[in-house]
């Protein structure tokens, strides 16, 4: 007899224990940010050049302006430049840049939407190289390459 009230007792605190099938209902969603860019690889020589971002949340298009800043260095060069970028709508922003000389240049967007933060970079060339500077492209892609592996 007390072997089954225990066995009872055990069965009815086991079935209360048992997981709610909503409780990831209960945990909030995070948002993810994405920004496509529309930067070429290999600009000709030094020119003005325009680029174009389009910044996604959840694969939607943000239809606020958000917090972005754009920042141009040269390769070997600790100054940076920041580059004013305008919102044209929807997720959409223009910046357009003066390269004042060849060579290997890097830009980084900081991107802010709610209480996300990314900061995407993209190396890119203008006109000639200087020898280091192929080393460098060289030597990144060589790196990008043994990341992207499959195994």
């Amino acid at each position: 007899m007390k072997k089954s009230w225990i066995l009872g007792f055990l069965l009815m605190f086991l079935t209360a224990c048992q997981l709610n099938p909503n409780t990831e209902e209960l945990y909030e969603n995070p948002s993810v940010i994405h920004v496509n860019t529309n930067i070429p690889s290999h600009i000709s020589s030094p020119k003005e050049q325009a680029f174009r971002f389009v910044i996604k949340e959840n694969s939607q298009p943000i239809r606020a302006s958000s917090d972005i800043k754009i920042s141009v260095w040269k390769y070997g060069d600790d100054r940076q430049t920041p580059v004013k970028a305008k919102w044209k709508g929807e997720g959409v922003y223009i910046a357009n840049y003066m390269f004042p000389e060849d060579g290997l240049y890097d830009i980084r967007l900081d991107v802010t939407v709610a209480d996300q933060h990314i900061m995407p970079t993209k190396r890119i060339t203008v006109g000639q190289l200087t020898e280091d500077e192929k080393k460098v492209l060289k030597d990144k892609q060589k790196t990008e390459k043994q990341t992207h592996s499959h195994h």
